[in-house]
């Protein structure tokens, strides 16, 4: 019997689209270093979920705000990494998760598209057979994007978040009420970003609305062809299905803070890690992270031209061929407009940005561009290529050598970015002594907020200043907060015991690079050296006794 692979095609596209990509993000974690610091406290947290279950409390940062109101919000995150930080070494198994991640999202990117074939019906959603024709060379696009490429090899929860943020979406666009409701609940113990679905449901609903506006007075009496009643009747809203999946949505949300292992924390720990650090930010105020900083609109467009051009010309398209458009495109554009504002507040955002203008001007393009304009497309360059075949084949040469170029180029230094970061054995032995000499919950003052995740790796026994953020420790307590960071930065000479005395320490850890805290630390009374290697100096404080 003859295999018919045209009748798999869909199969075969999905599972090679899986293996690429599976292959091009196992090259860039080919080497024991983290770029993000964070990755060795997903990692550990995993190891904790598998050993306790859900951690509800977390005395690792007592000062914080997260030692008050304490929220696992990546939890199903860290169950899907117990397997692979069970069953092998869990820094190994969570770089493979990551690259089994990244590569998943890809492929669920192109399932998508292959999805979004022309409206079944005059809603905008429940799609024909037909989708978006090659859905494969978005996928292909987007792993030439290099700063979203980067952002998926942080072994973090934003390739299993954006993924789940991407069904969720193809649940709205297909009307499913119970697939939103149940989408949205998972995302809201998956990931603490959840807002970004009830967000894409909202300007759905919204864009609908309009659609069906423009409907009902550019074509007067075929409104109830779409609906029962127009939506802006009471019965019309009770049949009207971008609203019910929206309702469903937020529903889902509001459940999944409830019904979850860490209410009634949720609403505490929300609050300070969406609105205080996600929306508010203190980066003028503090030092944050530096992912919390703007994105130069410059830098952003030179380092995606890939998705941006052809989001460019697909908006071209749909404002020049307004009567193709749908609601579902219309949906995802404003959605990737949305998320490159936020990208340019916030350069981490770009991990949104990226695929959603991608997503958007596949859509777009697939919705206004019909067989008869790439019909007509193709004869415009058979006849380039009989009346100007020099040119054609010079321009060809060119765009055939110069962007396998700058994308290898792009990818290189991609590469060297992520070998760049945090080797996995580092503080390995430091964190390992001073977890055999000290008792639990003894603090340690550390020289940096973002040494606290692979201390924490390491180090299980001791309590910490900071950590995940340093808008953690601000937020609680701003007296505590300034004697730590003028200590650490050296601007602290006098009174450090009281610092220390602040926070409890046990012990001073000092990286060798914080020479200015060291010097001042030094010759502090009650210190003593404890330790010291390659990497960092341990104190101990004892604070002296007074006559």
């Amino acid at each position: 019997m003859t295999f018919n692979w045209r009748s798999h095609a869909t199969t075969l596209t999905l599972f090679g689209t899986f293996i690429v990509s599976f292959v091009a993000f196992f090259l860039m974690q080919r080497s024991p270093v983290f770029a993000d610091p964070d990755s060795f406290y997903h990692a550990r947290m995993g190891v904790l979920t598998a050993e306790q279950g859900a951690v509800r409390e977390f005395p690792w940062l007592p000062y914080t705000t997260l030692g008050q109101y304490y929220i696992d919000q990546h939890w199903l995150y860290h169950v899907l990494l117990v397997p692979f930080v069970t069953f092998m070494d869990p820094l190994a198994g969570i770089k493979l998760a990551t690259v089994f991640f990244a590569a998943l999202l890809i492929t669920t990117v192109v399932w998508f598209l292959m999805r979004q074939g022309p409206p079944a019906n005059a809603y905008g959603f429940g799609q024909g057979r037909a989708g978006v024709r090659q859905a494969w060379i978005w996928g292909a696009v987007l792993l030439a994007a290099t700063p979203f490429t980067f952002r998926m090899s942080l072994a973090k929860a934003p390739s299993l978040s954006l993924a789940t943020l991407i069904i969720g979406i193809l649940l709205l666009f297909a009307g499913k009420r119970w697939g939103s409701f149940f989408m949205a609940w998972f995302f809201v113990l998956l990931y603490g970003g959840f807002f970004v679905l009830i967000a894409a449901a909202g300007i759905y609903l919204a864009v609908s609305m309009a659609f069906d506006l423009i409907q009902h007075w550019s074509l007067k009496g075929r409104i109830r062809d779409v609906l029962h009643k127009p939506w802006w009747t009471f019965k019309g809203l009770r049949h009207y299905r971008p609203l019910q999946v929206f309702g469903c949505a937020l529903g889902g949300a509001a459940i999944g803070t409830v019904a979850n292992p860490f209410f009634p924390n949720t609403f505490n720990f929300l609050w300070e890690q969406a609105i205080q650090i996600g929306v508010v930010n203190y980066r003028n105020v503090i030092g944050v992270g530096g992912e919390w900083y703007p994105y130069g609109i410059t830098s952003f467009i030179g380092n995606n031209v890939v998705v941006v051009i052809p989001f460019v010309i697909a908006l071209i398209l749909g404002f020049v061929f307004l009567r193709r458009t749908t609601a579902r495109g219309w949906t995802l554009v404003l959605l990737a407009l949305f998320f490159t504002v936020f990208t340019l507040k916030s350069r981490r955002y770009v991990e949104y940005a990226v695929p959603f203008l991608a997503l958007a001007a596949a859509v777009t393009i697939a919705d206004v561009v019909r067989a008869a304009d790439w019909h007509k497309l193709k004869a415009v360059v058979v006849e380039s290529w009989e009346k100007r075949r020099v040119i054609t084949i010079l321009l060809g040469l060119y765009l055939a050598v110069s962007i396998p170029y700058i994308i290898a180029r792009d990818q290189r230094s991609n590469y060297n970015n992520l070998t760049s970061g945090v080797n996995a054995t580092h503080f390995k032995a430091s964190a390992t002594w001073l977890a055999e000499h000290s008792q639990k919950g003894d603090v340690v003052f550390h020289s940096d907020w973002d040494d606290f995740p692979v201390l924490f790796y390491y180090d299980t026994v001791n309590a910490y200043i900071a950590g995940l953020d340093p808008t953690f420790l601000y937020r609680q307590d701003q007296e505590r907060y300034w004697a730590w960071a003028k200590t650490t930065l050296g601007e602290q000479r006098d009174n450090l015991g009281e610092a220390f005395d602040l926070f409890h320490t046990k012990w001073i850890l000092i990286e060798k690079d914080h020479t200015a805290m060291d010097q001042n630390v030094r010759v502090v009374p009650g210190v003593s050296l404890a330790y010291e290697d390659s990497e960092v100096r341990i104190y101990s404080w004892q604070a002296p006794t007074t006559p």
